[in-house]
């Protein structure tokens, strides 16, 4: 029996990501019959502080690194924005191909290799836990893990391989912060209030988070 795709006629779907990479998400539901309503949740932003990335880069080139998680496309595209900042990208290529690389996901694994870095393995899981469970699964213990993030990530998977005896450092390549657009926020909250909305897609806890503290700042201004 041929099941047919779940349609979103007269439907209004909420989507939260970063405006850029909202596009897969907007045309599925569009697809689907539905409307999409952009709120993004999440600014993304570059460091502007080099200093942690040219230590990472220092400690590939010496040999001193043995696994190197990605945990987003975009921790993928600031890694490499910040190697070309410090004219490392084509040497960053090179080194990395003398550790392990490990991705969260296909779309982290497609953004590496479309960029020129082979990926050595994918958890079954694409969460901080499956990628927990993959090193796990390889035995992994005594080694160093560079893991290049935003610096708002939970600290939960670096501890849990420091607890299992490996060094890890966390690189912050760039920043995940709070919209700026207090205007959207306020006219979501409204359309919200008013039943204009039917679903909110979330793809991560911080867009959560943010979205719970954009929604009450802009219910307090209309109080």
């Amino acid at each position: 029996m041929v099941q047919k795709k779940q349609t979103l006629k007269g439907k209004t779907i909420a989507v939260t990501r970063p405006r850029k990479q909202a596009k897969e998400t907007v045309r599925t539901i569009e697809e689907r019959g539905g409307k999409s309503y952009l709120f993004p949740t999440i600014e993304i932003i570059g460091h502007r502080d080099l200093s942690a990335a040219k230590a990472f880069f220092n400690a590939l080139s010496s040999g001193k690194v043995n696994y190197v998680v990605l945990m987003s496309v975009n921790g993928v595209q600031h890694l490499l924005e910040a190697a070309e900042r410090l004219g490392v990208k084509n040497d960053l290529k090179t080194t990395l191909k003398e550790t392990v690389k490990i991705a969260v996901g296909p779309k982290t694994a497609q953004e590496m290799e479309k960029n020129g870095i082979i990926v050595d393995l994918i958890p079954e899981k694409y969460t901080s836990e499956g990628i927990l469970q993959c090193l796990q699964q390889q035995h992994v213990k005594g080694k160093t893990i560079y893991i290049p993030r935003t610096s708002e990530a939970p600290p939960e998977l670096s501890e849990k391989l420091r607890a299992i005896g490996n060094e890890v450092e966390e690189v912050y390549v760039y920043r995940s912060q709070i919209p700026s657009n207090r205007g959207l926020a306020q006219k979501f909250v409204k359309d919200l209030s008013n039943d204009q909305i039917d679903a909110i897609i979330f793809t991560s806890s911080l867009g959560v988070k943010n979205f719970l503290r954009c929604s009450s700042r802009s219910s307090r201004r209309e109080n």
